[in-house]
């Protein structure tokens, strides 16, 4: 199967539906059936097709159109039919996949937000352990210590507003954490 179905679903996600290669109607000795009626594998059917065993009963586009109407939830808006060679790689964004010119593309604000997110996720156990730091530091009454401690939680605070995150490329934001945690990892 060269496409796949995508839609917007009723919370503003993006849904990829992936049909099966057997649920296409073939014609069989007269009698049209799902394909999966009478081949246990969609390679069994392929192959039966071109040696002219079967036929397909239904165009691919056709079939697209049978799958959507079954399987695409009632409240979902723009239904498009993509190649899925054409939906992005890379699937580290998956959740700001949207919907352009009826191609899925990456909505960058989305993206950003969850780097922000997993940035937070990162230093989150490192500014628990600086909290430590510092109240061992308070206890020491050593204020050389507290100063630096609360320079490294001030970085580590600052880390999602990095101008690094301002990336004009899904590639160039992802590049951006793994160096931003870097640098939270070496303080």
């Amino acid at each position: 199967m060269d496409h796949c179905i995508v839609y917007t679903d009723g919370g503003g996600a993006l849904s990829v539906l992936h049909p099966a290669d057997n649920a296409r109607l073939i014609e069989v000795d007269g009698q049209i059936m799902p394909a999966f009626a009478k081949f246990t594998h969609p390679s069994s059917m392929a192959k039966a097709v071109a040696d002219g065993g079967a036929k397909y009963a239904e165009t691919e586009q056709e079939f697209l159109a049978r799958i959507a109407k079954k399987d695409v939830p009632a409240g979902a808006v723009d239904v498009v039919f993509v190649r899925c060679a054409d939906l992005p790689a890379d699937r580290e964004f998956r959740d700001a996949w949207t919907l352009r010119s009826r191609a899925v593309a990456i909505d960058l604000a989305k993206a950003k937000n969850i780097v922000v997110e997993r940035l937070r996720q990162v230093r989150a156990p490192l500014l628990q352990d600086l909290d430590v730091a510092f109240l061992r530091a308070s206890e020491e009454a050593n204020r050389e210590k507290m100063e630096a401690v609360t320079q490294r939680k001030q970085y580590l605070r600052s880390v999602t507003k990095d101008v690094r995150l301002n990336a004009k490329g899904a590639k160039a934001l992802s590049e951006a954490f793994a160096a931003i945690c870097s640098e939270m990892a070496s303080i």
